[in-house]
């Protein structure tokens, strides 16, 4: 069976199955699949609910081996630290849009196939607070809020011309040597 909706997460929707794999575009709820593509999905989730396992697992023997604790229990700079262990990469600085320096931070793709839990949880986490509400994460809206974007009340509003996003289209004019800066060293600037 599976979870009531307003009761699992964005992660908990994603691996408990193929009930919410498709959101319908009319908002009616999520498409039914059968067949060929019903069976890849539940191997898919299979493999997936299985790198949880052992990701959650190695999560909480690094705790107890580091803070003498389960990973829940720990205080926020001790999670921290942990996830540091388990990626075996330095905490990231923060990144900000247009900054000089080197950025050391890796963006991630959308695809979760053969990652690491870490990596994957890190895309997964992701994922749910900037997916549309519908999915499980996005509380509030408030991934969408955090980057300016009202987004649509539902799927459905995208389908019956509703919600348009015209209005944040950029239609004066513009060179592409401005908005893409490498160019400007490759591309001479017509006079």
């Amino acid at each position: 069976m599976e979870p009531p909706m307003e009761m699992s997460s964005a992660i908990d929707r994603y691996i408990s199955g193929i009930g919410y794999v498709y959101a319908a575009a009319d908002g009616s709820g999520f498409l039914k699949m059968a067949g060929k593509a019903a069976d890849a999905w539940r191997a898919r989730q299979f493999k997936m609910q299985e790198l949880y396992r052992q990701g959650i697992k190695e999560l909480d023997a690094l705790s107890e081996r580091l803070f003498g604790g389960n990973f829940v229990d720990l205080i926020d700079d001790q999670q921290d630290q942990v996830f540091v262990e388990l990626s075996g990469a330095p905490k990231p600085t923060r990144v900000t849009h247009g900054t000089k320096e080197p950025i050391t931070t890796f963006l991630q793709g959308v695809f979760d196939e053969d990652l690491s839990f870490f990596d994957t949880l890190c895309l997964h986490t992701r994922q749910g607070f900037y997916c549309d509400p519908v999915y499980g994460g996005n509380k509030d809206r408030m991934g969408w809020k955090t980057i300016g974007f009202p987004g649509p009340k539902s799927l459905k509003d995208t389908m019956d011309g509703t919600y348009d996003t015209t209005e944040y289209f950029y239609d004066g004019d513009y060179d592409w040597n401005d908005l893409i800066p490498h160019l400007q060293q490759s591309v001479p600037r017509d006079s």
